[in-house]
């Protein structure tokens, strides 16, 4: 029984659906295919296994895909809580990752590869040394996100970037990017002020240059691998909404390498994912100024080290690549069942 995967084209979005589909059949000793359709989602995939048709959405948006009723299963990275039910279902954290990048593009469709759309992550597979490509968006071999528990007296990090508002014509998005400058800005700021032991800082760019020219950073920290070394080295992470005021990729990578971690609310559903064993939050989307007490509850007692203990646990539990997979796939086997108890 062989699983097949179907894209429009490979994009960063999905490398943690392909790799963990890598992952998995290795190990299970199954035949995987990744093929091309038309069907597939931009930022999305269509999983065919056992039968059972998955349709998975890895979109910044929590708006449903209006085609999900025709597949058995659907599956939303930014899914909001009241539209969780048996068959629509949470894809979790957002992360970016590669493992043996050219297994993968062997089993990968030819007509995907020419498609002018995966060009850049092709490249950036190939490119297994990180000599051309080393930005924020590229993929890193997954053994490079440490998940050792160390302790490193209470190390902040909080490296983020800005966006532009006068790059939309959008009034809500307008609206939606001077508040997220305005948490990042000032969430640097104070932390920068109050804590010796951190790393924080902006993405150098125009915009940030002329807005908050005195918190920008050397544009080689931010490149993926010396972020990720820094990372590796911090014991608590600061993470706010993304785009559409949802997660973004960080506090993947915050769980990935064991962080302890303080977020704005998490507005979607995440599976296990629980307030004062997981995270701590701010009450709303601007408090910045709560971070330096909720930094000191984590501080007090060393209190940080059990909550990477617990982002550990999470990580194996629902993000190592063969689980991440495995788990997608087994709630097919729980439909079915359902499904047979049903006919009885």
């Amino acid at each position: 029984m062989h699983i097949e995967i179907l894209i429009k084209h490979w994009t960063s979005h999905l490398n943690q659906l392909l790799y963990s589909a890598l992952v998995y059949s290795k190990i299970k000793k199954k035949k995987l295919v990744i093929n091309y359709s038309e069907l597939a989602p931009y930022e999305g995939a269509i999983i065919l296994y056992n039968n059972v048709s998955f349709l998975l959405d890895y979109s910044d948006s929590s708006k449903i895909l209006d085609s999900y009723k025709k597949y058995d299963l659907y599956f939303k990275r930014s899914i909001n809580k009241k539209d969780v039910t048996k068959t629509s279902l949470p894809l979790n954290f957002q992360v970016n990752f590669s493992t043996n990048p050219f297994s993968l593009i062997r089993r990968m469709d030819k007509k995907i590869l020419k498609n002018p759309t995966s060009k850049t992550e092709l490249l950036r597979a190939l490119d297994y040394f990180s000599l051309m490509f080393n930005d924020s968006h590229s993929s890193k071999k997954i053994n490079k996100f440490s998940k050792d528990i160390k302790d490193n007296n209470g190390k902040i990090i909080f490296l983020t970037r800005l966006w532009s508002p006068e790059r939309t014509n959008d009034i809500e998005e307008k609206k939606r990017r001077i508040q997220q400058n305005e948490f990042r800005i000032n969430a640097c700021k104070t932390i920068k002020q109050n804590f010796k032991n951190s790393i924080v800082g902006i993405q150098k760019d125009s915009y940030s240059l002329r807005i908050a020219k005195k918190l920008t950073v050397d544009n080689k920290i931010t490149k993926k691998s010396s972020y990720i070394s820094l990372l590796n080295s911090a014991d608590i992470g600061i993470a706010d909404d993304g785009l559409f005021d949802n997660p973004g990729w960080k506090i993947g990578e915050y769980v990935m390498t064991s962080k302890a971690i303080i977020t704005t609310p998490i507005n979607i559903h995440i599976d296990n994912f629980k307030e004062n064993i997981n995270y701590l939050k701010t009450k709303c989307r601007n408090s910045y100024n709560e971070l330096p007490d909720l930094i000191e509850t984590l501080i007090s007692e060393k209190k940080y080290l059990q909550m990477k203990k617990s982002n550990k646990y999470w990580f194996d539990s629902y993000m190592h690549p063969y689980v991440y997979f495995e788990n997608i796939l087994n709630k097919a086997t729980v439909m079915q069942q359902g499904n047979e108890v049903k006919k009885e």
